[in-house]
């Protein structure tokens, strides 16, 4: 296993962990109350480990964005062609 792989493990057994403990020892309502209030303390374990994947990959996800982003113009100019063709029908008409 991978590092980023041990850090998102990591953080689903620690958020598992308190979501247990204090569901038990308090009741589900209060734990859903202190995470709705503290979330925010939580959260950046999380994007933390995603940050780590996201820098594993880096190369690769450039890669894909220049192939979508080569997509997308060709998807636009496509419709830009189209577009041209039937203003023109429309003029001559």
């Amino acid at each position: 296993m991978n590092p980023a792989s041990y850090g998102m493990h990591a953080f689903g057994l620690l958020i598992a962990f308190y979501f247990a403990t204090l569901s038990l020892l308090s009741g589900w309502s209060f734990t859903w109350d202190q995470f709705s209030e503290f979330w925010y303390f939580l959260v950046p374990l999380g994007a933390t480990g995603l940050v780590t994947f996201a820098t594993q990959y880096q190369l690769e996800f450039f890669w894909v964005g220049l192939a979508f982003n080569a997509a997308g113009i060709a998807f636009i100019a496509n419709k830009l062609r189209n577009a041209t063709k039937e203003h023109a029908q429309c003029m001559h008409d």
